[in-house]
């Protein structure tokens, strides 16, 4: 009696549905990375978008709007409130009379004598929009969420 090994008694049809199962396989593969690709690009193309449009509010010639800040500060020897006035009064106040008057009212001053490391809190104005490097890393971030959720996906 002879003995015929397997390999050569395989039935076509087993065959055909061992390759049908493969393609499909690969073509569900191929269709989750494009998937993927496809959302990475939706994300990175927001991104950039966004970011011009922060870039482009930042450049344009708008004036940008100032918050208003306070801050404790230790006098100086021989400091007074005009020289404090030169340095923190912003073009926000019409004259350093006015900011000193906020002064002495923010601290309940009777008078305008100041003495060496007396405290002072101070108003000052401050630009309110975005660095360019809290920027960076708020679009940073927003591709490694994407790319984090992409892994997900492709999972």
């Amino acid at each position: 009696m002879k003995h015929k090994s397997n390999y050569h008694h395989r039935n076509p049809n087993n065959q055909t549905n061992h390759n049908h199962r493969r393609r499909s396989s690969v073509r569900r593969i191929r269709a989750k990375r494009l998937f993927m690709i496809i959302c990475m690009l939706i994300v990175i193309s927001c991104t950039l978008l966004l970011g011009s449009a922060f870039a482009s509010a930042h450049d344009s010639g708008e004036k940008d709007t100032n918050n208003k800040y306070y801050k404790c500060i230790e006098v100086a020897p021989g400091e007074t409130l005009w020289t404090i006035a030169d340095r923190y009064a912003s073009t926000e106040y019409d004259s350093y009379q006015e900011y000193i008057n906020e002064v002495i009212q923010i601290n309940q001053m009777d008078c305008s004598t100041l003495y060496a490391d007396q405290k002072l809190i101070i108003p000052y104005y401050a630009e309110a929009i975005l660095c360019r490097g809290t920027l960076r890393r708020y679009l940073y971030s927003i591709c490694a969420y994407a790319i984090a959720f992409c892994r997900i996906l492709y999972k």
